[in-house]
């Protein structure tokens, strides 16, 4: 986060008083940080938190500006970790992935169906692949709703033609690595499909009934 700026020492851009830290020049600091400025004035914060321990509030003086932060904003930006389930690159089985996501968002089940319709992204380990099927996108997922212990997740007519191009084990490892994704979150304990709002009973060429709610199948999972 901080780029810039320590040929003059860190006196001419850090003091500390009263569970204030004050940050002048922050401009030579922060590179490129604009419209970021809060999120990296949060890096700072609670980096130096455990060195402040009376440490309560920041203020940087940005171009100009005063911008103060205290840690309910900090808060805002903190991480959390979350896990998701992928396909193993052999096919045989699901792997646990743990990403790290905006706070508010580790509490929203549509975190996790999204991460799992992006697939792999950089820093998960190299014996993952994608879930999803080439065709089938983010945007075929209509809602997801939790009704007592089941999950109720709706996907668009695309749903049916992306698990038809899927082999039988392929359209296994797409459905559970939903399933179990989604069980992991607090009550639920079964996840409903629906495509279009409407029971599938079953996809061509596949063998999984979608009449019923699914519940979580432990030994597809990789230890």
């Amino acid at each position: 986060v901080l780029q810039g700026g320590a040929a003059e020492g860190p006196e001419r851009y850090f003091s500390y008083q009263n569970g204030m830290l004050n940050i002048m020049h922050a401009e030579e600091l922060f590179l490129d940080a604009e419209g970021r400025e809060k999120l990296c004035m949060a890096s700072v914060f609670y980096t130096l938190h455990s060195v402040f321990p009376g440490l309560e509030k920041m203020r940087c003086e940005w171009q100009g500006m005063q911008i103060l932060l205290d840690e309910n904003d900090a808060r805002q930006y903190l991480g959390s970790p979350v896990e998701i389930y992928l396909p193993s690159e052999d096919m045989t089985s699901l792997q646990k992935v743990r990403r790290i996501v905006h706070a508010r968002q580790a509490l929203d089940g549509n975190t996790y169906i999204r991460l799992i319709a992006k697939g792999p992204v950089e820093g998960d380990p190299e014996t993952v692949v994608a879930a999803f099927p080439g065709g089938l996108l983010e945007e075929d997922i209509r809602s997801l709703r939790i009704s007592g212990n089941t999950a109720i997740l709706d996907f668009s007519e695309n749903f049916i033609y992306g698990m038809e191009r899927l082999t039988v084990q392929g359209q296994r490892l797409l459905v559970y690595s939903l399933v179990n994704t989604i069980c992991s979150l607090g009550p639920v304990r079964s996840v409903q499909f629906l495509v279009e709002g409407e029971a599938v009973p079953a996809i061509r060429g596949g063998e999984i009934r979608f009449v019923s709610p699914l519940m979580e199948n432990p030994g597809l999972a990789k230890q």
